[in-house]
């Protein structure tokens, strides 16, 4: 919509050559949400392979309607979820019913799902860019890719801090399986959950409960690979890292995809005036669309104002 905020991307026309011609495939584990946002400029850079057993969801690219898990085991019950991508192998934890989200999480039901590898899936073929989001069984999962691993850049998974399902592993697990394959932890995008007594104020914090976790392949980096890398940092944001890894010559796409605070605050004030203007006659898709500006605003604000130490190189949140 026009007073969406783009994520900012500069390809240069070798980076587009190559990635036409050997685009940057990512394996989306759990695609009940469809692929994340941020990949829509880019989309025509892209293969994607969409995993999901739950016949209520979709995906993107190629869907595979299969669970992936640490073996080929045949059959497996799924807990269904009132919420599609809530669905998980591990009942969801009682302790969940005390957070207002507990109606998305209500039983819906079982079903009798095939799980295999993503290692049998993919017979061999590399993918580059692997995101899980499986609902507590996404140390299976990446137990199932050892063989993928070996050529992916980066991996998004999805981490938890408190107990959502009885049986699940938490963050500890999953950050040890990978940083003994060579991934390195870079971002957390954390979700909090307010408890159901509705007991939110300026000064208030409610409980960190998962994040999506943003891993990358330590080592050097191979030429052939460039292009998937520039795509990668950009995608992200993470363009320091870009700057200290990537060879000189690739230096200026990840400059011009730098968005300034100026130009931010400019686009963002404008479109923020739009929305503003819309709400009585769009209320409900306009309030949504005003909501995620302002957010973004403040957010930016609230980083500018927490920057300190040498060069402005710490940044602090709660």
């Amino acid at each position: 919509m026009i007073f969406d905020l783009p994520r900012k991307y500069f390809l240069s026309e070798v980076m587009r050559g190559s990635l036409r011609a050997t685009p940057l495939v990512i394996a989306d584990v759990g695609s009940a949400m469809g692929l994340d946002s941020r990949w829509q400029p880019v989309a025509e850079f892209l293969e994607v392979l969409s995993f999901e057993p739950d016949g209520r969801s979709d995906g993107d690219g190629k869907v595979f309607r299969t669970a992936l898990g640490a073996e080929d085991a045949g059959e497996q019950t799924l807990y269904l979820a009132k919420l599609p991508a809530a669905s998980s192998f591990f009942p969801h934890h009682p302790e969940m019913d005390r957070f207002a989200i507990r109606e998305w999480l209500k039983p819906a039901g079982t079903a009798r799902v095939s799980v295999t590898t993503l290692d049998t899936c993919l017979e061999g073929r590399r993918i580059d860019f692997l995101k899980i989001d499986t609902e507590g069984a996404d140390l299976d999962v990446l137990r199932g890719a050892t063989k993928a691993l070996e050529n992916v850049l980066a991996v998004q998974v999805e981490v938890s801090f408190a107990q959502r399902h009885v049986g699940a592993p938490g963050f500890a697990e999953v950050d040890g399986f990978l940083t003994d394959r060579a991934f390195r932890i870079h971002h957390l995008i954390p979700e909090h959950w307010l408890r159901e007594n509705g007991a939110w104020g300026s000064n208030s914090q409610p409980q960190l409960i998962y994040a999506d976790a943003i891993y990358l392949k330590e080592g050097e980096l191979k030429d052939e690979d460039l292009p998937k890398w520039a795509l990668l940092f950009q995608a992200f944001g993470l363009h320091d890292l870009a700057l200290d890894r990537l060879p000189e010559a690739w230096h200026e796409p990840i400059r011009r995809s730098m968005r300034g605070h100026a130009a931010f605050f400019w686009l963002a004030g404008w479109r923020l005036t739009l929305a503003t203007a819309l709400l009585p006659v769009f209320w409900g898709r306009a309030w949504r669309k005003w909501k995620s500006l302002a957010a973004g605003i403040f957010r930016e604000l609230y980083r500018l104002a927490n920057r300190s130490g040498p060069k402005g190189g710490i940044f602090r949140g709660e």
